[in-house]
């Protein structure tokens, strides 16, 4: 590691297991604090028929995303204790009538708010304590919810994207590595909610820019009721390994070509050689015909002799280039009979013109 680096804080503290940032923790407890007060002066300074009161669960919902219990249980007592307040200063204790059923109806909505919010708080707690568990590993790990918000973000996510967990918890996965996906994100979706799981190769970007090419497994998470209260994502690192096999592959193109071009030059050199004979025939009949029709009493027999004899080695070079190409093909090679006579006659054809010219009887 270079000089003055530092590896990305991933302390395993409470602190990184809840749903979001001190920074923004405080942000929403802020406006939370600030939407109850407001909702509790429209409240009782207002003549709205309608039940303002209801407005608290958004003031509720608003501070769950801090991911603390406490800040949840207080917000929803705040505004059960404001809607009562307002409702008698508004109509007195002994009021009954419509405005009393929209004070129980706003009542209702926030205490099972405040219910929900507990729950999915405790299962998502839940979840991201497992997740701890998996915190030394080499893989890259972590939790987001339906939303694709991230919460929880292990040590070897910190240390191969560049985010800290503080940094990371709360941003939207997606959005923070730039992923891409091998088909349309609805289908991987749709595969994730069929199966349970959900395994694929993705694209991803570095805090520094950089490109990482992941093997990803996909968990849908639940709670004890089996409702999918979460997704965990497992991310191996498979880059280098695709760089090598991409090398591999242009290694064996590249193999594959020079052995191709080697196979060509085999071929080229065998022609050459087999075919270079019955050349040296056709040319040795060829000029033997010429001398027999340049005599002073041209021979017509001999030159018909030379012609066919000429004609005979150019079929022979044909069936030289047939039988180079069958060999060179991918199959067996098949056995035939050989004429010996044949044979023999081949070759003393090729030096019938020096025989005669030295008066050699065979």
């Amino acid at each position: 590691m270079p000089a003055g680096q530092t590896v990305p804080s991933t302390r395993p503290d409470r602190e990184r297991v809840v749903g979001a940032s001190p920074r923004r923790r405080t942000l929403f407890r802020v406006a939370a604090a600030l939407l109850t007060l407001g909702i509790f002066l429209i409240d009782v300074m207002s003549t709205l028929e309608g039940a303002v009161a209801v407005l608290y669960v958004v003031a509720v919902l608003l501070v769950a995303r801090t991911g603390r219990r406490g800040d949840i249980v207080v917000v929803a007592m705040a505004g059960i204790v404001l809607t009562v307040v307002a409702y008698v200063d508004s109509h007195g204790v002994n009021h009954v009538g419509s405005q009393t059923f929209r004070a129980l109806v706003s009542l209702a909505a926030i205490g099972i708010t405040a219910l929900l919010a507990l729950q999915h708080q405790h299962a998502m707690q839940r979840l991201r304590g497992q997740a701890m568990l998996l915190d030394l590993s080499h893989d890259m790990i972590f939790v987001r919810d339906w939303g694709g918000v991230i919460t929880f973000w292990n040590r070897t996510a910190a240390q191969l994207y560049g985010w800290s967990a503080d940094e990371a918890i709360g941003e939207v996965a997606d959005r923070l590595l730039s992923t891409r996906y091998p088909e349309a994100r609805e289908a991987v979706e749709a595969a994730l909610l069929e199966h349970g799981s959900w395994e694929g190769t993705l694209e991803q970007r570095t805090r520094e820019g950089q490109w990482r090419v992941l093997d990803s497994r996909w968990v849908i998470q639940r709670d004890g009721q089996g409702r999918a209260v979460g997704v965990m994502e497992t991310h191996t690192d498979v880059t280098e390994r695709r760089k090598a096999e991409d090398a591999a592959l242009r290694a064996q193109a590249e193999l594959a070509h020079a052995t191709r071009v080697a196979t060509l030059g085999e071929l080229a050199a065998t022609l050459a050689h087999e075919v270079n004979q019955p050349l040296m025939a056709v040319v040795t009949n060829g000029e033997a015909g010429l001398r027999w029709l340049h005599r002073d009493s041209p021979d017509l027999h001999e030159v018909d002799a030379a012609i066919n004899r000429t004609v005979a080695e150019a079929r022979r070079a044909s069936e030289i280039v047939k039988r180079v190409r069958a060999f060179l093909a991918k199959r067996s090679t098949p056995r035939e009979t050989l004429d010996t006579a044949t044979l023999i006659d081949d070759a003393v054809r090729l030096v019938q013109h020096e025989l005669n010219r030295e008066a050699v009887q065979l």
